[in-house]
């Protein structure tokens, strides 16, 4: 399937005569005409049309309260509370916050990018022009609640005030100051920061990773004052903070959080909903950037790249995230015993699995997590396994050992003082691993499972479960490479 390249279609031009070169084979083409047509006989588009369910969703589905509640949920559950110094948030209702940044009035940033109009346009209509590629001329966002209105909505009985200070990219700071005015005044500081598509889009890759323009001068000035200070972060792809980590007291990732991220902004800002989302990402420092090349598509090569393989220090690590309760998790039941009269009780010390190469072999660890904080809320727990050993120099790609390789995550959520337990199932073929076809196999060896995302403290929050998993048989083939 090809998307075209503005109407150039490469396919329709050039595999003909990859074809005719043997670049290609016949063979190649029947294979991806048959994924393809597969595809779409899975999503029913050779059904018959009144049999199809989205040729018959009405207007009223459109924008719906079940919807909008629906996105708020979504944006709320992907917020990452990365740092929290000294309990800076939430913060009080009632207070006066200053709402400084390039995104303090955001709206369309917020829906990132291959979208239409959001809003109806002044005649009650809908512009027809999709937004794609960063191009949304004559779209509507004018019913996309901002950050500046949201958190004055969700400030009950206090004072709300906004600034911007610098754009997402420019290099002017005439209005730095009077932004920064504009906090001094304030209580309490929300910055609103970030990038945009003018920065990152399909087809516009970046070349650094830090807040462009003068937005390091904007936040600098403004944690200068020694004010209740959260960095939110509003973004798409990787960001790098520098020494901005260290010196923001409470930092939180909002992404593109969609139609209704400010409303959760706002909710988490204030205390309303307690973050639990988990970083789906590596933050790498800045310097990231200059060591791997955009030729050097290896995600092995050293310094490496993602929780795999990367061995330098990140920022922040794939899996961090915070909540504003403490939550402490204990074995419910070590996987591979039973319990007597088949209840879980809990069992101290290390456990320890044993597995075969064959398939169906598998193990369940359940856990036990428990909230220690005043707020009640959801946990996630992520579920990791590495080779030990033997099994870890077999591992080795290039010159970067396998460091971690994530094969589940569960989540429970549990009130103040309660408890809840995630079950989490590690089958042999999770271990498996390419080898130089593209192979997956699986093979015997020593690994490790241990478990991250129940904690207090920094955000790492790693828990000190963990399991030793001793692997017998000769190597299987899980999967080969294609279909």
């Amino acid at each position: 399937m090809d998307c075209g390249d503005w109407g150039a279609h490469a396919y329709l031009k050039e595999l003909p005569n990859a074809l005719k070169a043997g670049l290609v084979e016949e063979s190649d083409l029947d294979r991806a005409l048959v994924r393809l047509t597969k595809l779409q006989m899975d999503l029913g588009l050779f059904d018959a049309k009144e049999d199809q369910k989205y040729f018959n969703y009405g207007i009223e589905y459109i924008n719906s309260a079940e919807h909008i509640q629906h996105a708020l949920e979504a944006a709320q559950q992907s917020i990452v509370l990365l740092k929290n110094t000294k309990g800076t948030l939430p913060f009080a209702k009632g207070k006066h916050v200053a709402v400084i940044g390039p995104h303090y009035n955001g709206t369309q940033v917020f829906l990132s990018n291959y979208h239409g109009s959001a809003c109806l346009n002044a005649t009650g209509g809908i512009s027809p022009q999709p937004c794609t590629l960063g191009n949304c001329r004559n779209q509507q966002y004018d019913c996309i609640e901002n950050p500046l209105q949201a958190i004055t909505a969700a400030n009950v009985g206090g004072k709300t005030t906004g600034a911007m200070g610098v754009t997402v990219s420019g290099g002017d700071d005439a209005s730095i100051a009077a932004a920064v005015a504009v906090a001094k005044a304030a209580d309490v500081v929300v910055l609103a920061m970030g990038i945009d598509g003018s920065i990152e889009a399909e087809g516009h890759d970046r070349t650094a990773t830090s807040l462009p323009g003068k937005q390091p001068d904007l936040v600098t000035a403004v944690l200068a004052l020694g004010k209740p200070t959260v960095l939110v972060l509003i973004h798409g792809g990787a960001m790098s903070l520098g020494p901005l980590k260290d010196a923001s007291p409470a930092i939180l990732d909002a992404f593109y959080g969609g139609e209704k991220a400010a409303a959760a902004i706002a909710s988490v800002v204030f205390g309303d909903y307690n973050p639990s989302g988990k970083l789906p990402m590596t933050m790498y420092p800045a310097s990231f950037a200059e060591q791997v090349p955009l030729t050097q598509m290896s995600v092995t090569q050293a310094p490496g790249r993602t929780h795999m393989y990367y061995t330098g220090q990140p920022e922040f690590e794939f899996g961090d995230g915070l909540s504003y309760d403490a939550w402490e998790a204990q074995w419910h039941q070590h996987p591979g015993t039973t319990q007597p009269g088949g209840q879980g009780e809990q069992q101290e010390g290390p456990a320890a699995v044993a597995l075969t190469t064959e398939d169906g072999s598998s193990a369940t660890f359940k856990v036990k997590v428990g909230n220690k904080g005043t707020f009640g809320g959801a946990c996630t727990l992520l579920a990791f396994w590495r080779p030990l050993g033997a099994a870890a120099d077999r591992h080795i790609a290039g010159t970067v050992p396998l460091k971690q390789k994530l094969f589940g995550f569960g989540g429970v959520r549990v009130s103040a003082g309660g408890s809840g337990v995630v079950e989490l199932t590690l089958k042999s073929e999770h271990l498996a691993v390419s080898n130089e076809l593209g192979h997956q196999i699986v093979a015997a060896g020593e690994y490790e499972v241990f478990f991250k995302g129940a904690g207090v403290g920094a955000a790492t929050q790693a828990s000190t479960l963990r399991a030793n998993v001793t692997v017998t048989g000769t190597p299987r083939t899980v999967a080969k490479l294609g279909f």
